[in-house]
């Protein structure tokens, strides 16, 4: 990845191999563009490794994305319809630790109960 900064637009050239044997493995590269202000450009210029670091970081957010909307914020009316289904049995609850929302299987809270009961009932 070769990475070119001018004024506030960042260029990115990936480097990407086809797929023969990596010994003959031809490299191709593609230019990806996206703008920054200045104040991240500059913060940029200074990290020693920057292709790294933005390849790291386009990974790592891949690796975040939303299952279900794979990231684009949006469901479909089909993918509506599945959550709908879904969050019948399912809601967003609030960790009391990284106070972040998550989602909570109502089955889940049936089976502690369960379990709850049967302590309180061996005892």
């Amino acid at each position: 990845m070769t990475l070119v900064l001018q004024s506030n637009t960042i260029f990115v050239a990936v480097t990407a191999c086809c797929n023969k044997e990596p010994a003959m493995a031809e490299q191709k590269q593609e230019i990806i563009t996206f703008k920054a202000d200045l104040e991240l450009a500059e913060i940029l210029k200074n990290i020693p490794n920057r292709s790294q670091f933005i390849r790291s970081a386009i990974l790592k957010s891949l690796e975040n994305l939303c299952p279900l909307c794979e990231g684009t914020g949006i469901l479909s009316p089909c993918q509506k319809e599945h959550w709908e289904t879904f969050a019948k049995h399912h809601n967003l609850s609030r960790c009391n630790d990284c106070e972040l929302v998550y989602l909570k299987c109502e089955h889940d809270s049936v089976k502690a109960g369960k379990k709850m009961a049967k302590k309180e009932k061996a005892s």
